[in-house]
């Protein structure tokens, strides 16, 4: 993702794309800070958005990641492509759809947000399902129309209001890839959750300390920061690295809030007057 070097007011607004939980966060620099051009939130977050602008960019609406939040079928050559930062973990051979389309022979590709389903004999027949979405991923025994009592491959996916059962079979006798593969990238994904989603009160924050995460780097922390998502605003400290922001309130630790800079819409949504509280 890449941010742009801006020149921030010392009252930040960020839009996030959280849809109805959030729709932005409000902070702004204390009294002691503001005295301080140098290290004020203008000045400070500026300095670490330049350090990052090879590195970060934020996409219009058009362009937000929705490959590992959406289940989508029949996708056209353009939603099937592999976006900038999807990679293809494994290609599966010889896979059947066997809840939807029984007796058909397909092919699975298994990338890092989602898995895509593509029909041998018809291309439009296809599955798109990010890994957002999975809410279980099993094996038991079923029918398959091509090979008879198989162990397949369950998942159970939730994409806004409608429920997905997916059934997939290998053809392959005596292969057990199929789980192995799609289990192990699922679960990494899920474990990976803090670099792309926002957190609200997660054990983030140990006595003021930030637990980075594997590969994260610590590039500032600002004390006397208030959250002003609020009506009366909470004083507390602002961490930046170089995956996140996270604020946490100065009298609980727990009280807290992670922004990846993947779930940015803008770091600018409106500009605000040093005095200012809304």
């Amino acid at each position: 993702m890449t941010i742009r070097p801006i020149d921030l007011n010392p009252s930040l607004a960020v839009a996030l794309s959280t849809g109805s939980l959030l729709n932005g966060l409000h902070l702004k620099a204390s009294s002691k800070i503001n005295n301080n051009s140098d290290t004020s939130i203008r000045g400070l977050l500026s300095k670490k958005l330049e350090v990052l602008t090879e590195t970060v960019t934020f996409f219009n609406a058009a362009d937000m990641l929705w490959q590992d939040k959406d289940v989508r079928l029949d996708c056209n050559k353009e939603q099937l492509k592999l976006r900038n930062g999807e990679k293809l973990m494994e290609k599966l051979d010889s896979i059947e759809d066997t809840k939807a389309n029984t007796g058909e022979r397909g092919t699975l590709y298994v990338t890092n947000l989602r898995l895509i389903w593509i029909s041998t004999q018809l291309a439009r027949v296809n599955i798109s399902l990010g890994y957002n979405c999975i809410s279980n991923v099993s094996i038991r025994t079923t029918i398959s129309k091509l090979r008879g009592s198989v162990e397949s491959l369950y998942i159970y996916a939730k994409c806004s209001t409608a429920r997905f059962e997916f059934i997939f079979s290998s053809l392959i006798p005596g292969s057990a890839r199929l789980y192995a593969v799609v289990n192990s990238v699922f679960r990494a994904y899920d474990s990976s959750r803090l670099y792309r989603e926002i957190k609200l009160r997660g054990a983030i924050v140990d006595s003021s300390s930030l637990k980075l995460l594997p590969d994260e780097q610590m590039f500032d922390n600002l004390e006397g920061v208030f959250n002003l998502t609020s009506d009366t605003g909470v004083l507390g400290g602002l961490f930046i690295t170089n995956v996140r922001l996270v604020w946490y309130s100065a009298l609980n630790d727990n009280y807290n809030i992670s922004v990846p800079f993947l779930s940015i819409v803008s770091p600018l949504a409106n500009f605000h007057s040093a005095n200012a509280y809304f």
